[in-house]
């Protein structure tokens, strides 16, 4: 690999496809193929062989959100409101010593 290896990537949307090909041979391919996985949402990493050359492909989503700044800009949950929990008492809190 030190010799001749190719880098590739794609974006959209926030969906990202990496990927690295390179000479290689059959033992080394089958060694890779147990880093093989397919996650959620079509992410995960793929290993094939064409011709003598490896590909391993890493699908994954990176939010650059995590990048920029604090994790709260990122809200899986926009639809909870922190003051829900306080609204079921009237709004009252208790403190605790």
């Amino acid at each position: 690999m030190e010799k001749y290896y190719d880098v590739m990537y794609s974006e959209s949307y926030d969906w990202w496809t990496l990927a690295i090909v390179f000479n290689s041979s059959k033992g080394q391919v089958d060694e890779l193929k147990k880093y093989e996985f397919d996650g959620e949402d079509d992410c995960g990493i793929n290993v094939h062989e064409q011709g003598g050359r490896t590909f391993v492909e890493i699908n994954c989503r990176l939010d650059s959100y995590y990048i920029d700044g604090p994790y709260d800009k990122y809200d899986d949950y926009d639809d909870y409101d922190d003051d829900d929990d306080c609204e079921e008492d009237g709004g009252e809190t208790e403190s605790f010593r």
